[in-house]
């Protein structure tokens, strides 16, 4: 039995020992962990929720933000924490540069494209459903992430371009503004000028979709041997675009086929 008395004693020392250097650590730890932890997530909500009410930031990136705010963070928390039982944390930082650097280099590719994505999310020279011209490319937007951008064209092909080529380029946007102008070209004999000008203003003031301001304008371009070009200039909606510019070529063709122009 004093063997047994001995020993039970013997571990309680080493408990109270413990609890008495690393009880107050201990406790510490677990209190800073667990504020840290709501902290992180309070953090993620609210940014979440700020960029969402901007209704100017893409929702990928609102997502990839208030998640980084998280694990950033979480990560200041572990530190924290391993702080507090006295481990000396410069040296994981240091490691952590290190091996974060050594990422960095192997996927720098990867990472390109994924700083390509968040500029474009973030300037967003474009959006999901504008119609651009970019990498040499052209069709509708799709979709925007932070590796690709993602087009269809007008007969529905698929066309995936990474971040890095769409940002790098010039990029037209043709749904940026409400109003798009068309010019028609059309060649008239050089003694006609006049009266074909005459025609095609009848002709565009009957036109419902073309708009007044801008004012239309019809201009002379060239002449070749003996005939003149007229330039018929107007503006209509972006959304209008195909059908205004298909019923004028049709009704001013056949309002000079009736002129014999």
């Amino acid at each position: 039995m004093p063997d047994v008395t001995q020993s039970v004693t013997h571990w309680s020392d080493i408990v109270l020992a413990f609890a008495t250097t690393y009880g107050f650590s201990l406790a510490g730890g677990i209190v800073i962990l667990i504020v840290g932890w709501k902290v992180a997530g309070w953090a993620h909500r609210i940014v979440g929720n700020i960029l969402e009410r901007t209704h100017k930031v893409d929702a990928t990136v609102r997502h990839f933000l208030a998640s980084l705010v998280r694990y950033v963070i979480l990560g200041f928390t572990l530190l924290a924490v391993l702080d507090r039982f006295g481990i000396q944390t410069a040296s994981i930082i240091a490691m952590l540069g290190a091996a974060g650097l050594a990422i960095g280099l192997a996927l720098q590719g990867t990472l390109t494209n994924i700083a390509a994505g968040i500029m474009l999310m973030l300037f967003r020279p474009f959006k999901v459903g504008d119609h651009v011209d970019v990498g040499g490319q052209s069709g509708v937007v799709r979709s925007i992430d932070l590796f690709i951008t993602e087009l269809v064209t007008e007969d529905n092909i698929q066309i995936l371009l990474p971040n890095t080529t769409v940002w790098g380029q010039s990029i037209v946007n043709r749904s940026h503004y409400p109003t798009q102008r068309f010019d028609l070209a059309l060649p008239v004999p050089s003694t006609e000028v006049a009266r074909a000008i005459e025609v095609a203003e009848t002709t565009l003031a009957g036109e419902s979709q073309v708009l007044k301001d801008p004012k239309p304008e019809i201009v002379t371009t060239e002449m070749i041997g003996k005939s003149v070009t007229i330039v018929v200039r107007v503006w209509c909606q972006r959304e209008n675009y195909g059908g205004v510019r298909a019923n004028l070529i049709r009704n001013l063709r056949a309002a000079f086929d009736v002129a014999g122009l």
